[in-house]
């Protein structure tokens, strides 16, 4: 069995331990609140949890040059601020 533990800054799960040739994982993955993370085609970074709705999941999102819209599972919709 490998040591990993979770980056959660990054959301990566890092192993401790070498990795064989052709490695494969299961692993069984839960979130309570839904998640809004950026990704620059580097790097991934989270903005933040939408939990202060408790929002589960976020079904839509539309940019514009200054905000981005969340539509999220229970009907609701945020405007947040990206400038």
């Amino acid at each position: 069995s490998n040591r990993f533990y979770v980056d959660g800054s990054k959301g990566y799960i890092v192993f401790i331990d070498t990795l064989p040739a052709s490695p494969v994982f299961v692993c069984s993955v839960e979130r309570t609140i839904a998640q809004v993370w950026r990704w620059d085609r580097n790097s991934v970074e989270k903005i933040g949890d939408v939990d202060i709705t408790n929002e589960r999941v976020i079904l839509s999102i539309v940019s514009t040059d200054n905000e981005i819209l969340l539509g999220g599972g229970s009907g609701n919709l945020w405007s947040c601020n990206i400038v």
